[in-house]
């Protein structure tokens, strides 16, 4: 058998580089995983934060349209069956459409411009950051004044 059979091919590469810096003296430490952050151009990083602007002022805007609809028809007593129904109505396209919209826009932005890697983590982080800014939104349009 050859020599060169037994001699596997290893590739260089930030992993490789991140495991070299351990020594035999401190074999439990090894440099961080290098690739946790997306490599992005600053065209994406400009694309994300004017979607990110855009994003936060959609959510204020849809949170306050619904509230002033309701408002419009008697809530949160309305009067009529009517006027009842048509509360009801708008509250079912605020659930249909302004929550799934505001959960799952930031992951969309990270697909479309991405500036954290695709990975679970970063996606569960990004769908909480939806769920938080539409809870203050909430907390903002419909607190006492």
């Amino acid at each position: 058998m050859p020599y060169n059979n037994h001699i596997k091919v290893l590739r260089w590469d930030s992993n490789t580089w991140a495991l070299s810096l351990r020594s035999y003296f401190s074999p439990r430490i090894t440099a961080p995983y290098v690739g946790v952050i997306s490599q992005c151009k600053p065209m994406e990083i400009i694309i994300f934060t004017i979607g990110a602007a855009v994003y936060l002022v959609a959510i204020n805007l849809l949170v306050k349209g619904h509230k002033m609809l309701n408002l419009r028809f008697g809530w949160p007593r309305p009067a009529g069956l009517t006027n009842n129904a048509i509360c009801y109505l708008f509250f079912a396209v605020f659930i249909g459409v302004v929550i799934p919209f505001a959960f799952f826009f930031p992951l969309w932005l990270n697909t479309l411009a991405p500036v954290l890697q695709p990975t679970q983590t970063n996606r569960a982080i990004l769908i909480l950051i939806g769920g938080f800014v539409l809870s203050v939104a909430m907390w903002l349009n419909y607190k006492k004044d």
